[in-house]
């Protein structure tokens, strides 16, 4: 986990990720403190979203679920028809959470999390005006 924290997380790469035009960085605050964030990148017909965190002290409390109709909307926005993502094979609470906001499994795909391979379910939707 620390291998993949370092590479994936810090000034540098998230300043890079503010910068990218392809991404969006969707957060929820609650005054000052931070308890959830979403963040997509958008190309042509399509966007994969790449994170959705939310802090465990505001699980069950609706954050996730205004998220997700966040990214739909920018999803929308960007015109695209469809929005993927990939989620832990070993994490049925986030399979569930994007089950029920209209996702499916549509294959696997391999994460490397430091020296551990794993494997990601990789699922989709269509984005329509519906959701948004």
């Amino acid at each position: 986990m620390e291998i993949y924290v370092a590479s994936a997380f810090g000034v540098a790469q998230q300043t890079a990720e503010l910068r990218d035009p392809e991404r969006t960085c969707l957060l929820v605050e609650d005054g000052t403190q931070l308890v959830g964030y979403a963040l997509l990148r958008c190309t042509h017909a399509s966007c994969e979203l790449q994170r959705l965190y939310v802090d465990a002290a505001w699980h069950g409390l609706g954050v996730a679920d205004r998220l997700m109709r966040e990214c739909l909307r920018v999803a929308h926005a960007h015109a695209a028809t469809t929005i993927w993502l990939g989620v832990w094979e070993r994490n049925p609470r986030a399979i569930r959470f994007y089950v029920r906001h209209g996702f499916t499994d549509v294959g696997a795909q391999a994460f490397r999390l430091g020296t551990d391979l794993q494997t990601d379910r990789v699922m989709s939707r269509s984005v329509d005006g519906r959701d948004v």
